[in-house]
């Protein structure tokens, strides 16, 4: 089992019987490693980054590796083991991307938070600009793609990068794309520079729209004022907008839910997100 469950909750293997092996963190490696001592009959009970289950029952709890600092090391997403071009078409004919990993916040209803504590090493890391060129040539290349979405966290989080990205991007793709952004870096000339881009819509988590009860309890501390302006600045430079939000959080009441109603109603996204909260083990909240 791999993902966020078993990094944060790696303890489940005593609880399910049939799990022989948990990774905690980054699993390439270690199931590279796992397989290779499987082909060669050799142990694999000290493999960093699985808890394992000997044969006597007894789980081998082994340290983990540092994060990767090379993402650009790894393959491409082996597409081809699904119907991958079905998968486009059901899914409005876009193709998914991720050219980061982790995120620079700390939101404690958020899986990021823990996870960063698992490894040791920069949590938040991108691929370069013409790797990621070079898998959405693979993809667009193979299959027939409407458009792309860049699934990332944040993909306004680290500005210099993101100028690279645009400004390479327009040169080599005329395909629309939306992406994922905090409010608080959406500035004109970045909106400004996402549209000339080809960016097409951007994703904002809102989650709660009271100022006291995002800073208090969910650890984001952008004002509304700051969110307002974020979706503003979309709106000036001709991207569409979607809203972000959770209901049912801890201490949550019916007043503090509609102010949330209330904020939207203010920033007037074109579409809307509205989840209801999963409290993840090992998060705070």
């Amino acid at each position: 089992l791999g993902g966020i469950h078993s990094t944060l909750m790696p303890e489940c293997i005593t609880e399910n019987p049939r799990l022989d092996a948990v990774c905690v963190g980054e699993g390439e490696y270690p199931a590279l490693d796992l397989v290779e001592a499987l082909e060669k009959g050799q142990p694999y009970d000290t493999i960093r980054n699985l808890w394992v289950r000997r044969k006597d029952g007894t789980i081998a709890h082994n340290p983990t590796r540092p994060f990767m600092e090379d993402i650009d090391s790894l393959p491409f997403p082996d597409r081809e083991l699904f119907d991958y071009q079905e998968i486009i078409h059901t899914d409005f004919d876009l193709a998914l991307f991720m050219f980061s990993r982790g995120c620079p916040y700390r939101c404690t209803f958020c899986s990021n938070h823990a996870i960063r504590e698992k490894q040791e090493g920069p949590y938040v890391r991108f691929r370069s600009v013409p790797n990621c060129m070079d898998e959405i040539r693979e993809v667009t290349t193979r299959y027939k793609v409407g458009a792309l979405y860049f699934n990332d966290d944040c993909f306004t989080a680290k500005q210099d990068w993101m100028n690279e990205f645009c400004s390479t991007y327009k040169r080599k793709f005329k395909l629309p794309f939306d992406i994922n952004a905090r409010p608080e870096t959406l500035s004109d000339e970045v909106c400004r520079m996402l549209k000339d881009a080809g960016c097409r819509r951007v994703s904002i988590g809102i989650e709660n729209g009271s100022e006291q009860f995002r800073r208090d309890v969910l650890n984001r501390r952008q004002t509304n004022d700051q969110i307002a302006a974020g979706f503003e600045a979309c709106r000036r430079a001709g991207l569409r907008t979607k809203s972000f939000n959770i209901v049912g959080f801890p201490h949550e009441t019916p007043a503090i839910h509609l102010e949330t109603v209330e904020l939207n109603a203010r920033i007037n996204p074109d579409s809307v997100i509205i989840g209801i909260f999963e409290p993840y083990p090992g998060t705070k909240l």
